[in-house]
């Protein structure tokens, strides 16, 4: 395989205690594990200026011309170029012959079928009803601008199947598409191979934002539910903040009655998630929608049996004893008091799991992005 040149794109500042630019960090690393060299740059280094956070709204309405100018300035260096599809929808070919790769954080063509609940706040009713048509009309030019982004790309890279059905579904051509999981790199999968310290009050684990797509919105229930039965149950909240920009918001949501059940923990060191998993009993993830779960993947290293919904991103990675139908948070309470019940299953499932997770390990996968660059490099 020949030494590939790879620039990669990322729209977010690349900062490994951040969600949005870790999938292009974990890949960049494993090319160059595998001997291909690689620049990575963020979304600073794109503008050229490293003091400014740029929010979403920001990168919608303003990246994809810094992307483009920064594209065409560097083409000449590299071999292949890796991008955020929906902030690059322009035709470059003529103008550059790497091989460019559209890549999605976050489908977001399966919003067409999938609604979130709305959060049940007064203010946030308001919000949904009086901005619905804005929302949806913005959610119809983004996926416009996507589609016009896949059209002009050599290959689109995807990380889930779920994510390839769609596409096709859209008219993408599917010889172009290629489906590679992210994972998690040896080293790291040994990092939660750690003794259990569960502590004698039943935790249960929760790693991603926390927001309506991840299940904000069902989370107060579980939770109420789960009290019931068992009033000493925490839920370990990591790496939360997004939507909710602060841990009082997070526990005010919840409410005086339920707050004493939940323990939120803003951010941590990457280095600290191995001990901070080892303390709890199971996960949860009622996602509506993933491009791929890292969290989910992390508390399976750690061995733990994680409840979720079976929905893009998150029903690859998990047993089917594990899932329930996206939305159905009664289902979930259910199945996680079996296993609290039952320690001879909760056992069985946390060795699947972490089974399952070593299936993911960056090393031991082959790799098909690279392949078909090679393959499209030896055909020009």
């Amino acid at each position: 395989m020949k030494k590939l040149r790879i620039l990669m794109c990322c729209q977010f500042p690349i900062k490994a205690d951040l969600g949005g630019p870790k999938g292009y960090i974990e890949i960049a690393e494993t090319y160059r594990q595998r001997g291909h060299e690689v620049t990575l740059v963020g979304i600073n280094q794109i503008v050229g200026d490293e003091t400014i956070e740029y929010h979403e709204a920001w990168r919608l309405r303003h990246f994809a011309p810094y992307l483009k100018d920064y594209i065409l300035a560097n083409h000449h260096n590299y071999d292949v170029i890796e991008y955020e599809a929906v902030y690059l929808p322009y035709n470059l070919k003529d103008q550059v012959k790497s091989i460019l790769v559209a890549r999605s954080v976050l489908l977001e063509l399966h919003f067409k079928k999938i609604k979130l609940p709305v959060l049940k706040t007064l203010r946030a009713y308001v919000s949904h009803v009086v901005k619905f048509k804005k929302r949806s009309q913005q959610l119809n030019q983004r996926i416009n601008t996507f589609l016009t982004a896949m059209k002009y790309s050599d290959v689109v890279n995807v990380s889930n199947p779920d994510d390839k059905e769609i596409l096709i579904q859209y008219g993408v051509d599917p010889n172009k598409i290629v489906m590679q999981p992210y994972g998690i790199s040896l080293e790291r999968f040994n990092e939660f191979q750690i003794d259990k310290n569960e502590n004698s009050n039943i935790t249960i684990a929760f790693v991603g934002s926390f927001d309506r797509r991840k299940g904000a919105v069902e989370f107060p229930a579980i939770v109420k539910e789960l009290s019931k039965s068992y009033p000493q149950i925490k839920f370990k909240l990591l790496g939360v903040l997004g939507l909710f920009r602060s841990v009082e918001s997070i526990y005010k949501y919840f409410g005086n009655d339920l707050s004493d059940n939940v323990e939120v923990i803003a951010r941590y060191n990457p280095k600290d998630l191995p001990r901070l998993l080892s303390e709890c009993h199971l996960g949860i993830f009622p996602s509506h929608l993933e491009s791929f779960g890292f969290g989910v993947l992390e508390m399976m290293a750690a061995s733990l049996p994680v409840v979720g919904y079976s929905a893009p991103g998150t029903s690859m990675l998990l047993p089917k004893d594990l899932l329930v139908a996206r939305g159905d948070y009664k289902a979930m309470i259910k199945k996680i008091k079996i296993l609290l019940e039952n320690n001879d299953e909760r056992l069985r499932l946390s060795l699947a799991c972490n089974r399952l997770a070593r299936e993911y390990i960056y090393e031991n996968q082959e790799n098909a992005s690279l392949e078909k660059y090679n393959q499209l490099i030896n055909s020009i």
